[in-house]
């Protein structure tokens, strides 16, 4: 099973550019991370519930991850949130 560091993160230009690519990679994905460019930090923006239900219930599963490389300073997070609700439909509690 693939760790976190493992998975090479995508930059939000390239999922923009390639809306077809990014669509299926969005669908695919259980949960989505945005990393930030300038601090490194992650924050996960879909899928936050089923990580809580596995962590709670001490499951390992294998899941598909995709991290996305955002500027957070440059309101990339409302852009990729926007992508997800396009793709996935609602956030909702799966933001968490």
């Amino acid at each position: 099973m693939a760790k976190l560091s493992d998975i090479k993160p995508i930059p939000l230009p390239t999922l923009l550019k390639n809306k077809r690519d990014s669509g299926s990679a969005l669908a695919a994905a259980a949960v989505i991370i945005a990393q930030d460019i300038a601090t490194g930090t992650r924050t996960v923006v879909y899928g936050r519930e089923l990580l809580e239900d596995l962590a709670r219930a001490k499951a390992r599963h294998a899941l598909k991850v995709l991290i996305v490389e955002v500027h957070v300073e440059a309101d990339d997070l409302d852009r990729l949130a926007t992508l997800i609700d396009f793709v996935k439909g609602r956030l909702g509690s799966a933001a968490g």
